[in-house]
């Protein structure tokens, strides 16, 4: 049977392997059938993975890609051409190919075939907007309204603690900005304790169903008010997205958006809503397999595939702006 090695809610950094040169057919094959074992044994949609296994089947094996990286982006591909999804992916050894399912399969020129996973943030902003997960207090980029850049959900740059002492230290009148843009995601929790500053009232966040083997596991999640940060649930907000905005970094703009709470402003997002886990596959390759659904408790509705539409979009590159002429408007002098 294939362990997961990684489990994952959403979009997560994989260790590459030492990559070999070149795939013997046999070599291909093998990993094929470990692919379809794994798709079989864990995706949660019988239909889907009933297509993805006749596609698998149907593989000229001889006319495949032989290089690692090559034969890992055409599993992928060959995937995501029977059902596009934000978090199913093929990666070789050196985790080079398949980073990036749903956003890749649009867009074969803007394909990203190298650097590992943890690579794909985009280029730094200015003084302003790097570095904010780890600092204390959130930068005034105009007058009354902070901003706080988050890169990603992770706990390696964020805890419950480190999340409630920015949010409560909003002084009144104060307005706040969540950069999300190129944030691909990360642990859901984080959301949910963010959350618990946002919202005066207990709020549902998601529901996730989860395969068990052959039956499906409910949990609906929400966010509790925390009286440390209290003081953040009344403040006007923006949140900044951009197409590289993925995963649980969706989740927090589809959330903010849905309940009423934030401006979503920038472009449309990734689209990746689906739970999935990490399993090492034969000749050190490996697959992130969708293993549930998340969605929204109160409405039934996702983002996968779809991504969040901003409120107001607009150029990326220029959503700070926009975000702090909007604000300006909506608070008033």
């Amino acid at each position: 049977m294939l362990i997961p090695v990684l489990s994952a809610l959403f979009l997560s950094s994989i260790a590459p392997a030492e990559p070999s040169s070149s795939l013997a057919r046999a070599d291909r094959q093998a990993i094929v059938e470990s692919l379809s074992e794994a798709i079989d044994a864990y995706h949660f949609s019988p239909d889907v993975r009933a297509r993805y296994r006749h596609s698998l089947e149907t593989i000229d094996i001889a006319q495949a890609p032989a290089g690692p990286a090559p034969f890992a982006l055409f599993l992928h591909r060959r995937l995501q051409a029977v059902e596009a999804d934000g978090h199913m992916g093929v990666y070789g050894p050196d985790r080079t190919a398949g980073i990036l399912g749903t956003a890749e399969f649009r867009d074969e020129e803007s394909a990203h075939v190298s650097g590992e996973p943890s690579d794909l943030q985009g280029p730094d902003g200015d003084a302003i907007e790097q570095g904010r997960s780890t600092e204390q207090s959130l930068p005034e980029v105009a007058p009354g309204i902070r901003l706080w850049r988050l890169e990603d959900f992770s706990t390696d740059t964020l805890d419950r603690a480190g999340i409630e002492s920015r949010l409560g230290a909003l002084r009144s009148g104060e307005a706040l900005i969540l950069d999300l843009r190129d944030n691909r995601g990360g642990e859901a929790r984080l959301f949910r304790w963010m959350a618990g500053c946002l919202f005066a009232e207990p709020t549902p966040v998601y529901a996730i169903e989860i395969r068990i083997a052959e039956g499906s596991q409910l949990t609906r999640r929400g966010a509790t008010p925390s009286a440390a940060c209290r003081s953040a649930a009344d403040r006007p907000m923006a949140v900044l997205v951009n197409g590289m905005t993925a995963s649980t970094a969706e989740l927090a703009a589809f959330v903010l958006q849905a309940r009423g709470r934030a401006r979503i402003i920038g472009s449309r997002t990734y689209g990746a809503s689906h739970a999935a886990e990490f399993y090492p596959l034969a000749h050190g390759f490996g697959a992130m397999i969708p293993i549930g659904r998340t969605f929204d408790p109160l409405t039934g509705d996702d983002w996968e595939g779809n991504g969040v539409v901003p409120d107001l979009q607009v150029d990326p590159d220029g959503a700070l702006d926009a975000a702090i002429a909007d604000l300006a408007i909506r608070t008033g002098p």
